[in-house]
C-alpha cells in the first residue's frame, strides 16, 4: 500500500501513508470507515489525520476526510 503515496513527506510517517492510502481516491470517508480500511486504531488514524491536514493532503469536511492527491495539491500551491 505504501508504495501509491505520492507526498514524499508521507514516506517516513508509515501509519500516516496507510492512512493516506486508506483514503478514498474521489470521496469523504469517516474516521470508523480509515480505521478498518487502515487496520490501525482510531488515536492512529486520527494523529495520521491531523498529520495529512496540515500538510494540506486531507481536509476534513465536518466528521468526513477527503484525499488530496499530490497534483491537485501541487495545483493548490500555484
Amino acid at each position: 500500500m505504501v508504495g501509491k503515496v505520492r507526498h514524499p513527506g508521507v514516506y517516513t510517517l508509515p501509519l500516516t501513508a496507510r492512512v493516506y492510502d486508506a483514503l478514498p481516491a474521489s470521496e469523504t470517508t469517516s474516521v470508523e470507515e480509515l480505521v478498518t480500511e487502515s487496520g490501525l486504531l482510531p488515536n492512529e488514524v486520527l494523529g495520521s489525520l491531523a498529520v495529512l491536514e496540515l500538510h494540506g493532503m486531507s481536509p476534513r469536511d465536518g466528521a468526513l476526510w477527503r484525499r488530496v492527491t499530490h497534483r491537485q495539491h501541487h495545483d493548490l500551491d500555484r
